[in-house]
């Protein structure tokens, strides 16, 4: 977290570190070590940002181009003499209103958290209800983790006085996550207006999928236009070597082995890829009601 706040003071951007620590620190869920940290840099900045920490010896973590296009919302840095990463986010997954409108909604709400002596600044309580309900619900919440998690956030907003569930609508609305989290803060007594949206569609997709390279894919593949399906099909099903052992550097040496790795990916995407499109279906089926 210091890594991160005192960059961002030095290059003059505007950074909220997110989830992990901060999450905690607002009690959002059972309290563990996190493996990384996660920073949301105003859009405009976070190529600087990332820029800088290269500078500093922090280089990308290598991906395949299908998990790029899927995760363009975030790049994930690594250091060889750090055991954390760092995740820098121009943009939250679920928080459907646009980058920049977003960020500033959440900026306006930040919070402080003081780590090693300094000052950090962090998203709020209720921005971080929102990133923590969104990070759950886009996983499997049938896993203990992320139910945990769920169940938490929850708490945290059945314990709001009335106003600051109504701040928290608001907040909703103001990033774009009241589509991604309408069935949720319904639930739990905040009534919030929906529009159907392609990029509400791309979530639903992914969340019911489990978020699984095949929802990414499907997801992915989707909203391309017709003339880029060729190649994400491709690149999908069958990377490159240079690319599967970047991303794979467990494959062992010998072309059997890099098959082996192959076939294995084919094998896990034709097992996953039947839920994914029900999702897919049922995704685009919600919006047309």
């Amino acid at each position: 977290m210091t890594v991160v706040a005192t960059r961002a003071r030095r290059l003059g951007v505007r950074a909220l570190v997110i989830k992990g620590a901060v999450a905690d620190h607002h009690r959002l869920r059972p309290e563990r070590v996190s493996a990384d940290v996660d920073v949301l840099v105003e859009p405009l900045e976070a190529g600087e940002f990332v820029h800088s920490l290269e500078g500093a010896g922090w280089s990308g973590r290598p991906e395949t181009s299908i998990a790029t296009e899927a995760s363009a919302h975030s790049v994930t840095m690594v250091h060889p003499h750090w055991p954390c990463d760092i995740d820098v986010h121009h943009e939250f997954p679920g928080m459907l209103a646009g980058p920049h409108d977003a960020f500033d909604a959440l900026w306006d709400e930040r919070s402080g958290m003081s780590a090693a002596g300094i000052d950090v600044d962090v998203a709020g309580p209720l921005g971080s209800i929102l990133i923590s309900a969104l990070h759950s619900l886009r996983h499997d919440t049938t896993v203990a983790r992320y139910a945990a998690e769920l169940v938490s956030t929850s708490i945290a907003v059945r314990e709001l006085a009335p106003r600051d569930r109504d701040a928290l609508g608001a907040l909703a609305v103001a990033t774009g996550a009241a589509g991604p989290l309408r069935e949720w803060l319904r639930a739990e007594g905040i009534d919030v207006a929906v529009a159907s949206t392609p990029s509400l569609v791309d979530w639903e997709t992914r969340r019911h999928s489990g978020d699984t390279f095949a929802g990414q894919f499907v997801a992915t593949f989707a909203r391309a236009p017709w003339r880029e399906r060729p190649r994400l099909l491709v690149e999908g099903i069958w990377p490159d070597a240079a690319e599967m052992r970047a991303t794979h550097p467990e494959i062992g040496p010998h072309r059997r082995d890099l098959l082996r790795a192959r076939l294995s990916r084919v094998g896990r995407g034709l097992r996953d890829a039947p839920r994914a499109l029900r999702s897919l279906a049922t995704a685009r089926s919600r919006s047309r009601r």
